[in-house]
């Protein structure tokens, strides 16, 4: 069980919870990473070569958008992807909560035929 409190010393999301419930009911495992992810990524790969891609994946020059655009956003990568690609990020449990955007609540609307 974990227990999250933000700035504001609120829970983002029930707690105390299971992991697994917390990465499959509120947080966003499976959506697409951006730039800055990238980035942020690249900050924590212990592998110089990874370090080093993520970097220029995460880079805002035309060359280097192309990349991200073919490498991540082509191939419909998603977050959980690129961890284990680039295995070298060294991500606590904690980073991981605190990085992972928040699902987004789904509402529907009931129609009729």
């Amino acid at each position: 069980y974990v227990s999250v409190v933000d700035d504001n010393n609120q829970a983002p999301f029930p707690c105390p919870a299971p992991v697994s419930l917390i990465l499959t009911r509120y947080l966003d495992i499976n959506g697409p990473p951006t730039r800055a992810w990238m980035r942020t990524l690249a900050k924590l790969a212990t592998n110089r070569a990874h370090a080093d891609r993520l970097s220029y994946l995460g880079g805002s020059s035309g060359e280097q958008r192309q990349a991200f655009d073919t490498h991540v956003t082509a191939q419909k990568l998603t977050i959980i992807s690129l961890l284990t690609e680039f295995s070298s990020v060294a991500l606590s449990l904690h980073d991981l909560i605190e990085l992972l955007p928040r699902l987004q609540p789904r509402y529907y609307s009931a129609s009729s035929p």
